[in-house]
């Protein structure tokens, strides 16, 4: 029952991750980008939230998930 979903985005494995999308649907997550680079590793993780009102709570993060461009 989420409200939405938060995507973020890292070359790292470990650190300095940015929130790069924020989905507004429930359901199956999907992202896509055009601007990544060829021969680059990419990590993304995802956390869900719920709007309740003027609050809203998250989610753990996911686990991460590695990405290499071909």
């Amino acid at each position: 029952k989420a409200s939405g979903y938060e995507v973020y985005m890292s070359k790292k494995a470990k650190s300095r991750f940015k929130c790069v999308a924020k989905l507004k649907k429930s359901g199956k997550v999907k992202y896509t980008s055009k601007k990544l680079k060829k021969g680059t590793t990419y990590y993304f993780k995802v956390r869900a939230y719920v709007k309740n009102g003027s609050t809203t709570s998250y989610t753990k993060y996911s686990k991460t998930k590695n990405i290499k461009i071909k």
